[in-house]
């Protein structure tokens, strides 16, 4: 039996095999993941202060803070039948990061639909392939977009 997600922005139907159409929705505006210089100067410092997905090869093994805008969930079930996930997330510099959020994680630090999370958690290497072992997980506020008022 699929395990069914329940969170309505990323399955907006029962089925969450179904992709439902965006019409009726209001559409999402661009996401400033890098604000200019001028307009937040906090955010942007730690924005350049977080680890990039092409900076994750030289911290294997480390513990890193990543941003990232969240792409797609993958829930699956654990051997003993707990929930676990695997998640894909776009950086600011638009390189892929994959991750990997076991139960304990999930339970603690959930998804909380589609946006801009910040990702902790330790950089592992899977037969070559690099992945980011998430322990904690926040969604981060979303700023309104200029262009769009």
């Amino acid at each position: 039996m699929p395990f069914t997600y329940s969170d309505p922005d990323l399955y907006p139907s029962e089925n969450p095999y179904v992709v439902l159409s965006s019409e009726g929705r209001t559409p999402q505006g661009p996401v400033d993941l890098k604000p200019d210089a001028d307009d937040n100067l906090h955010g942007r410092r730690v924005l350049e202060s977080s680890c990039t997905a092409r900076q994750m090869a030289d911290k294997k093994g480390q513990h890193i803070t990543l941003y990232g805008y969240l792409i797609t969930v993958k829930p699956v079930r654990t051997v003993k039948g707990d929930i676990m996930n695997f998640g894909c997330f776009i950086d600011h510099e638009g390189y892929f990061v994959d991750t990997i959020h076991f139960p304990q994680s999930l339970k603690n630090f959930g998804f909380r639909g589609t946006g801009v999370y910040r990702l902790e958690g330790k950089v592992v290497d899977e037969f070559g392939f690099l992945s980011l072992e998430v322990q904690k997980m926040a969604k981060m506020p979303r700023r309104q977009d200029p262009r769009m008022a």
